[in-house]
C-alpha cells in the first residue's frame, strides 16, 4: 500500500478524531491538520494547536494536541506528524510540543526525532477562580518536544 498525504479541513480532522482515538475526545479546535491516506482511504490525522497551558503559548509553542489512526497502516501515524511539523515550521514555529500517558511508548515521535522532556503530573483543571468540566485524562504524561528539524523534516 502506498501513503500518501492528502490536504483535510480542520473539521473533518476533528470528526476522524471523534470516531478513531483511542481514549480521547477531539480537541476543542486547532489551527490546522494533516491526513495521511492509502489506497483504500483515510488513515490518520494530525492536528496541530495552541497549548493549553498559557506558560508554554507565552513561550511561542505550539502543541500537536491529538493524532488519531485507525492502526491499519504502518508508519501511517508518523507520516501525519511530520506534515505537521512541517507545515508549522513553513509558518514560522519552531518549538513544538505533544504529550503521551506515561506508560505509553511514544513510537511516533521517537520515529520523528522527538525527545521527552517532563513527566506531567495529572490534575484536575477545576478551580473555584475559574470552574472547569472533569479532564478526560487525568492521568500522569509525558510531555515530547522537538524544534520542528527531525531526521522526517526536509526543510532543515
Amino acid at each position: 500500500m502506498t501513503l500518501r498525504l492528502v490536504p483535510t479541513t480542520l473539521k473533518d480532522a476533528l470528526a476522524w478524531c471523534d470516531e478513531h482515538h483511542s481514549h480521547l475526545p477531539p480537541p476543542d479546535g486547532g489551527m490546522f491538520a494533516s491526513s495521511v491516506h492509502d489506497d483504500t482511504g483515510l488513515r490518520v490525522v494530525a492536528v496541530l494547536g495552541r497549548p493549553k497551558s498559557r506558560e508554554l503559548q507565552a513561550q511561542g509553542c505550539v502543541e500537536v494536541v491529538r493524532v488519531a489512526s485507525d492502526g491499519v497502516a504502518e508508519h501511517a501515524a508518523s507520516m501525519a506528524l511530520a506534515a505537521v511539523v512541517r507545515a508549522g515550521r513553513a509558518l514560522g514555529w519552531r518549538r513544538f510540543v505533544s504529550y503521551t500517558l506515561l506508560g505509553e511508548a511514544g513510537t511516533i515521535y521517537l520515529a520523528n526525532a522527538w525527545r521527552p522532556v517532563a513527566i506531567v503530573k495529572g490534575r484536575e483543571w477545576d478551580t473555584p477562580s475559574r470552574p472547569r468540566g472533569a479532564v478526560a485524562q487525568s492521568g500522569d504524561k509525558v510531555r515530547w518536544e522537538t524544534y520542528g528539524h527531525g531526521v522526517t523534516s526536509h526543510a532543515d
